[in-house]
């Protein structure tokens, strides 16, 4: 049984990335835990009388449970078990250590941003899951389409056993037979003395057989992309863009939590830079690293 974590805030964003989960078909009985986080009010106005703080705890948290039951209605044709889990502290950290306690597979979080400029903003919570998560993390955008029915989705390549992991996970969801799937791998070019240095032979041999055994192993028919550009991260984005994607497949080692606290990789820079959903495919859980002292509601 699939173990999914969905983190909510109780805005539409996150509500929304619950739809589009929802949408998916998984094709097997989920267990889905909720999470939502409390602000610590406290922090913010330290001279407020307790009775302000405790009636401000509570219009929160009952606004939290009223997302969940919105959240969990959503699937209401589907067999999902249900947990509630309502924290409160760091938002991120807590979502993560969570999904590190239960041996989450999938974090599903919404992103807040349209905007080049918001999309680029550091510090959000979404962002602090992505790159901290040891499980597989949905990020996805406000721009998700409505319905799966014809969704258009890229999978990035690249030989290395992380895109493997990206592919494998990509064929465990049944997609739609409207679906259209692009296989992507990126070179780089080099710009020298004289002028611009392309990708020798070898090296475009080496990534057309790296998609050929990338859609050798993909259930489906799918299209086959080898782009080119200075920066690797940025000719995805540009492709990604350039053919309207909705969902894009990225895998990535699972690391460290000091190799997790760095920037510049490729996945991150998606994430910030991509107006589409983006998936994250990790290797299996890490052992629990974040310590989890605070208390869980658990509604039913």
């Amino acid at each position: 049984m699939k173990r999914i974590l969905i983190a909510t805030d109780g805005s539409n964003t996150a509500e929304e990335a619950a739809r589009f989960l929802a949408q998916l078909p998984l094709g097997e009985r989920l267990r889905v835990d909720v999470v939502s986080v409390l602000q610590e009010t406290k922090s913010f106005h330290r001279d407020a009388p307790e009775s302000w703080i405790r009636e401000s705890f509570e219009a929160q948290s009952e606004a939290l449970t009223r997302s969940f039951h919105r959240i969990k209605a959503c699937f209401d044709e589907r067999d999902v078990e249900f947990e509630y889990h309502l924290c409160s502290g760091h938002a991120g950290k807590e979502v993560v250590a969570l999904g590190e306690a239960n041996e989450t597979d999938l974090v599903v979080v919404g992103a807040k941003g349209h905007s080049g400029l918001g999309r680029m903003l550091l510090g959000s919570t979404s962002d602090y899951i992505a790159r901290h998560a040891a499980s597989s993390v949905l990020v996805v955008r406000p721009s998700a389409p409505r319905s799966v029915e014809r969704m258009r989705i890229a999978i990035a390549v690249d030989g290395e056993q992380p895109s493997r992991d990206a592919v494998a996970e990509f064929n465990q969801i049944h997609w739609r037979e409207g679906t259209t799937v692009d296989l992507i791998t990126a070179l780089r070019t080099f710009i020298g003395p004289f002028g611009r240095v392309e990708p020798d032979a070898q090296h475009l041999s080496q990534a057309t057989s790296h998609l050929e055994h990338a859609k050798a192993s993909l259930a489906r028919e799918c299209e086959t992309n080898i782009i080119q550009g200075e920066h690797i991260a940025e000719s995805i984005v540009q492709a990604i863009q350039q053919r309207c994607t909705d969902l894009v497949f990225l895998g990535e080692h699972d690391r460290s939590a000091y190799d997790r606290f760095l920037m510049g990789s490729v996945s991150t820079f998606v994430l910030r830079h991509a107006s589409c959903s983006v998936w994250i495919s990790r290797t299996a859980n890490a052992a629990p690293t974040l310590a989890h002292t605070t208390e869980m509601a658990r509604v039913n």
